[in-house]
C-alpha cells in the first residue's frame, strides 16, 4: 500500500463502507455524515478524518477527508457535495493510484483487503452498530488515536469486512435506531466532553 502520511496527525478517523454504485443513492446522507464528523462551530476539525471506503468488484476505492488539510468545506450538502464529487472524478479519470481531489481530499484507486487492515494499523478500532456492544451512551470511550467503524445503516458491513479488517475483540458500542450521521455526532460529543452519563 501506498504511504498515507497525510493521516499521521489524525486524533479521530471516522470510516464507512458502501458500495460504489449506491454512493450516489446515499449522497445527502454521506454529505451530512461528512459535515458531522468534520465541523465544529465556525470551523473544521483538525484532528479528525473521514475515510469512505467504496467497494467494486474485487477491490475497494477509498477517498480521504482529512481535517488538518482540507479547505472550504461548509456545512450544506450542496457544497460537500460539490468536493466529494470531485473526488469521485479524479477516483474516475486519474491515472495516478493515490491522488489529491481538492485541500485535504485524497484518493486511492484499487485498494486490495489486505490493504484495507493497514488503515487501521495506528488506531484503537471501535464500531458504532445499532444493537450490538456497550451502550454508547452509558460507556466511556477509549483514549487514544482511534478508528470509529460505522456499521450503522444502511452503511453496513459484510462479515468479510470484519473479517479483513480483524475486527474481532474490537470496542463494539450500540447506538440504537438512529440515523448514522446522529450516530456521527454524538459520538464527537462525547469525545469533545469525555462524558460518562
Amino acid at each position: 500500500m501506498v504511504e498515507l502520511d497525510f493521516l499521521e496527525s489524525i486524533f479521530v478517523n471516522f470510516l464507512c463502507i458502501l458500495d460504489h454504485d449506491k454512493i450516489f443513492l446515499n449522497r445527502n446522507l454521506i454529505t451530512r455524515c461528512i459535515a458531522y464528523a468534520l465541523l465544529i462551530s465556525h470551523d473544521i476539525r483538525r484532528d479528525t478524518s473521514m475515510t469512505i471506503l467504496l467497494r467494486a468488484h474485487d477491490a475497494y476505492d477509498v477517498i480521504f477527508l482529512v481535517g488538518n488539510k482540507l479547505r472550504q468545506l461548509r456545512p450544506d450538502e450542496r457544497s460537500t457535495w460539490g468536493i466529494l464529487g470531485k473526488a469521485l472524478k479524479r477516483l474516475n479519470a486519474s491515472k495516478r493510484r493515490l491522488s489529491r481531489a481538492h485541500w485535504g481530499v485524497y484518493t486511492l484507486r484499487d485498494v486490495s483487503s489486505q490493504d484495507i487492515q493497514k488503515l487501521k494499523s495506528d488506531y484503537k478500532c471501535m464500531i458504532i452498530t445499532e444493537h450490538s456492544g456497550k451502550d454508547l451512551l452509558v460507556s466511556s470511550l477509549p483514549k487514544g488515536p482511534l478508528l470509529i467503524i460505522l456499521d450503522v445503516k444502511p452503511l453496513r458491513l459484510s462479515p468479510h469486512e470484519y473479517e479483513i479488517l480483524h475486527l474481532t475483540g474490537s470496542y463494539k458500542y450500540a447506538v440504537g435506531e438512529v440515523p448514522v450521521d446522529y450516530a456521527i455526532s454524538i459520538v464527537n460529543w462525547m469525545l469533545d466532553n469525555r462524558v460518562k452519563i
